[in-house]
């Protein structure tokens, strides 16, 4: 095989070299990084959009909808018996802005609570 295919193949991502080393080499847009940033960050566009050669779509389909289950089953747990029934014996009217204080301390927990399945679930599954 030709060492040329190695070196190209070994060479360091141009998001892993120094600023200066990656302002020589690299020839993208502006929009370019963007898309490639938000096709690896954002979960909807790494499951459905980038493509992975060692994680196959099936897989990522599957684990993005393992997220989503396990995200709907923890923010189920905080709804029990005595919230509903306080919800329903409301004196005042509901609204957004006193739904949000209220449910501040369910979002924080429910985040943790994913990130932590997340991690796991990307431990298992890189």
């Amino acid at each position: 095989m030709d060492t040329k295919f190695f070196e190209e193949y070994l060479a360091p991502s141009v998001d892993d070299m120094a600023y200066d080393d990656a302002i020589v080499m690299d020839d993208r847009k502006y929009m370019e990084i963007l898309c490639e940033i938000m096709k690896e960050k954002q979960m909807i566009m790494n499951t459905f959009v980038a493509s992975d050669p060692l994680k196959g779509r099936f897989i990522k389909i599957i684990l993005f909808i393992l997220n989503i289950c396990l995200y709907l089953v923890v923010n189920g747990f905080f709804f029990s018996e005595e919230y509903i029934s306080e919800l329903y014996n409301l004196e005042k009217e509901d609204n957004f802005f006193s739904f949000f204080p209220r449910s501040i301390s369910k979002l924080i927990y429910t985040t943790i609570v994913s990130m932590v399945i997340s991690y796991i679930t990307d431990f298992f599954f890189p």
